[in-house]
């Protein structure tokens, strides 16, 4: 498991948006199908009220949503599931941007690659 955060700089810290990145590896994809359906049962619950949301992230499953102010999403790469939990991050398209950026980085990490080349 490892965790990670983006912030972006604006004028106002308050409404800059941020991204925080939580990775969960597992040892099969059963595992991790199950660890997803977790992390996602709970990151609804914590988040309340919720909008689905649809974005293409490359990944072999995806559950993205809105609640107005914030947008999430739970991202299962292989054995690896990974929980975007965004705050002022309003529009469905940089919901899927960071998305897909973050299924990239999994992929090519899984492939041997260095993930930051």
């Amino acid at each position: 498991m490892g965790n990670s955060l983006y912030e972006a700089k604006s004028s106002e810290a308050d409404s800059s948006p941020k991204m925080r990145f939580t990775l969960l590896a597992y040892d099969g994809v059963s595992n991790a199908q199950a660890g997803m359906k977790g992390v996602a049962t709970s990151a609804h619950k914590e988040d309340g009220k919720s909008t689905a949301l649809k974005i293409q992230s490359g990944a072999d499953e995806t559950d993205a949503y809105t609640t107005g102010d914030s947008s999430s999403a739970v991202l299962r790469v292989g054995t690896v599931v990974a929980y975007l939990a965004g705050v002022n991050v309003t529009k469905a398209a940089d919901l899927q941007q960071f998305a897909k950026r973050q299924v990239d980085r999994i992929k090519a990490a899984a492939n041997g690659k260095n993930p930051d080349a």
